[in-house]
């Protein structure tokens, strides 16, 4: 019978990443009481090792009754560090190696080799240990951040175990293999943002993940295809790099994620009243089960 633990670490998903209580910085993963599923704000662990919290455990992670009252704990001012980022060179010597992973070889024997290669010289589609390498570039061709994720040969996630019997999705960031100061990296940004300086006149469709992206540029090239990254990222905030975007916006939720995307749609409509931006029940007229976007737009291949 499997351990049952009272608290676990929400998955991003569920709690995205808040402003850690101990060292002020974007990085703090919250506490989910495991059977009401409640967030518990001021518990959890941060993910910077530097992090002053990581001291309060063996495992970094700051529990209820257990450790420092975190409500009582003023946040350590932290200097302002210019952001430092990647440059092309770094981008393109892994580029090389574009199909050295899991989610490429899953699409290989799928698409023409010429279109395969046209989505992913876009996208700057990268490989790193067996991972493939999404980086994450702005409008203005700034390169943010590199997410390497690992693919099974079915084109899945491949999962790791977390020790209250959960799992969740293998990632690592290109700033833990080059060893690059993480307080250095610049904020997140969408994948595939750069886009719309690249083709200016196509019309752009948001998603969630990087690979719905990357299959639905595939399959439907006639949009610019940009991903959220996760399904709280698709905020007003993050929509700044559209601003005097002239085309349309559509929005393609996941089915978990619809009623959510159809109310923010609906609420960024009203802040960004010049933003012709829409919701597409696509998943809800072709998706079936717990199929996601990138299933179904695989079907039309």
């Amino acid at each position: 019978m499997a351990q049952h633990f009272k608290y676990s670490l929400g998955t991003y998903r569920e709690v995205g990443k808040v402003k850690c209580p101990f060292c002020g910085k974007r990085e703090f993963v919250r506490l989910i009481e495991t059977d009401t599923r409640r967030i518990l704000d001021g518990y959890g662990r941060c993910d910077r090792d530097t992090c002053p919290s990581r001291g309060q455990s063996s495992s970094g992670v700051v529990y209820p009754g257990k450790d420092i009252d975190t409500s009582k704990f003023a946040v350590i001012e932290q200097k302002t560090v210019d952001p430092v980022y990647y440059d092309r060179q770094t981008v393109s010597n892994y580029t090389l190696y574009k199909y050295n992973n899991g989610l490429s070889r899953f699409l290989q024997p799928k698409f023409k080799k010429s279109v395969l290669t046209k989505v992913f010289k876009d996208y700057c589609i990268g490989s790193i240990d067996g991972g493939i390498i999404f980086w994450q570039v702005d409008e203005q061709y700034r390169i943010h951040r590199g997410k390497i994720m690992w693919y099974n040969p079915d084109g899945h996630r491949t999962k790791i175990q977390n020790p209250d019997g959960s799992q969740r999705g293998k990632i690592k960031m290109m700033w833990q293999y080059l060893r690059r100061d993480r307080d250095v990296e610049p904020e997140m940004c969408y994948f595939g943002q750069h886009l719309i300086s690249l083709y200016p006149d196509k019309p752009v469709a948001l998603v969630e993940s990087e690979k719905t992206a990357v299959i639905a540029s595939l399959v439907m090239p006639d949009f610019n295809w940009i991903a959220t990254l996760s399904i709280n990222n698709f905020q007003s905030h993050r929509l700044g790099f559209l601003k005097g975007f002239g085309n349309y916006v559509i929005v393609f939720p996941d089915r978990d994620g619809f009623n959510m995307w159809k109310d923010k749609t609906a609420a960024i409509q009203k802040l960004m009243p010049d933003l012709k931006i829409g919701i597409n029940d696509f998943i809800l007229q072709y998706g079936c089960g717990k199929e996601d976007l990138a299933d179904v737009f695989l079907k039309y291949v």
